[in-house]
Parts: C-alpha cells; structure tokens; sequence
C-alpha cells in the first residue's frame, strides 16, 4: 500500500469511529433543545425546622419493614442502629 491509499482508509476508520460520538452531540443536542422548552412552574414549600424534618425523616424510615429485611444493608451505621 502506497500512502495515499493508506492515508485514505485511516480517513474512512477515523469517519467509522467518529460516528457514534456524531450522533451523541447530536442527541444532546436535540435534549438540551426539550428541556429549554419545558416550563417550570414555582411552588412555594412551607419552611419546617430542621429537628422536625429529621425526626419526621426518622419515622418515614423505621416504618419501612422492608428497608431493614433486605438482603443489603442500610448504607449508613448511623442508620443501622434504628436511633435507639
């Protein structure tokens, strides 16, 4: 193979592989696109104390039997111990 023809199928590899990464932007693109047209509409939330919502939280929590019967653990030590 001369270098032409080298030149040209490393040209037509570097377009086979650059195609996927094409389309990626080209799907970002049309993403970037829906999401600036979606219309956010503001609710206001009513400010609680800190204390309340982490023992409202604390609650939510250890009423779950099936958060502490799963086969993996709860993801903290803190959590563990069921705030005995």
């Amino acid at each position: 193979m001369d270098g032409v023809e080298l030149e040209a199928a490393d040209r037509q590899r570097a377009a086979r592989h650059g195609n996927p990464v094409v389309m990626d932007g080209g799907i970002f693109a049309v993403s970037a696109v829906l999401l600036a047209a979606v219309q956010v509409r503001h609710v206001p939330i009513a400010r609680h104390p800190m204390l309340s919502d982490l023992k409202e939280g604390r609650i939510e929590v250890r009423s779950r039997d099936w958060y502490w019967s799963s086969p993996i653990p709860p993801p903290s030590g803190i959590v563990q111990r069921r705030f005995r």
